[in-house]
């Protein structure tokens, strides 16, 4: 089983979820699936060197392609424990076809419901178990991942944004007050 993350790995939130995920997560996944295996793919992380030497940790660093390494992933992690922003990397496995397993901060302000488009776990024991449940149960996947395709072509393609914000542009140029 290939576990991914994608991230900046010099945002202090994306460090904490990769630190927290192999050390507290990941051993609970192998008691399961010795071969289980966690692979970072992101830019920075020097604070995460001391996990190459985990059995099952994989640091790729920057690379420029992402979509080769995402077609061998079996499921994309987002354990995020603070911090704010958009959540790309859901997004991301959303647009190919993963399925995700998130905490809820992980997940937040991108509409996703938990048993719908993802699973959302928030201790180590049930991140696990959903992990192995993704990755086990043919059925749950393909209900998880066609939701979250769902939600992903009518909220987050490229067309939709910008028709968001050429919306945005043209209220604001009928409510603009004119001196």
């Amino acid at each position: 089983m290939r576990i991914g993350f994608v991230g900046f790995l010099d945002y202090q939130p994306n460090l904490d979820a990769v630190r927290w995920f192999a050390r507290s997560i990941l051993p609970l996944v192998q008691r399961r699936e010795p071969d289980a295996e966690l692979h970072v793919i992101g830019q920075g992380g020097a604070g995460l060197a001391d996990l190459v030497r985990k059995r099952g940790v994989h640091l790729h660093g920057f690379v420029p392609v992402l979509q080769p390494h995402l077609e061998n992933m079996s499921v994309i992690v987002a354990p995020i424990r603070f911090g704010g922003g958009t959540r790309f990397k859901i997004l991301e496995a959303f647009a190919h076809h993963l399925p995700v397993v998130s905490t809820s901060i992980g997940a937040e302000g991108i509409g996703a419901r938990d048993g719908v488009h993802l699973l959302l776990r928030d201790d180590p024991a049930s991140f696990a178990r959903g992990v192995l449940e993704v990755h086990r149960d043919r059925a749950l996947r393909e209900r998880l991942v066609g939701g979250a395709n769902q939600l992903y072509e009518t909220s987050y393609t490229w067309e939709h944004g910008v028709a968001a914000v050429e919306q945005v542009v043209a209220d604001l140029s009928t409510t603009a007050v004119r001196p």
